[in-house]
């Protein structure tokens, strides 16, 4: 049975000669995961995203959670939140980490 929250990580950190960089490629992210190899009853929608902004070695990290309620995304950047959609697309193909929740229908 697969758990209540599917969390993933993406390996956005590559180590070589030359020291550690950061890996860019754009991450594209479903609303819901569904197929999952089981039984085929599980789904998960796409809760909540961490992503970093900046370089390897230099940044920071950017917490979004979607709201159960209205569904808008919300951002914690330090010491601020928005819901602002242009900032939230820009940072959701950034993920780091991705928390989806089991739903059921």
């Amino acid at each position: 049975m697969w758990p209540h929250v599917f969390v993933l990580q993406f390996k956005r950190w590559i180590y070589g000669p030359g020291g550690m960089t950061k890996e860019t490629r754009i991450v594209h992210l479903p609303d819901i995961l569904e197929d999952l190899p089981n039984d085929g009853i599980a789904r998960y929608m796409l809760r909540s995203i961490i992503a970093h902004e900046g370089v390897a070695g230099k940044g920071h990290y950017i917490a979004m959670v979607k709201c159960p309620w209205s569904g808008h995304w919300i951002v914690g950047d330090d010491s601020m939140t928005t819901h602002n959609p242009a900032y939230v697309q820009r940072h959701l193909n950034n993920a780091y980490m991705v928390f989806y929740e089991r739903i059921h229908f």
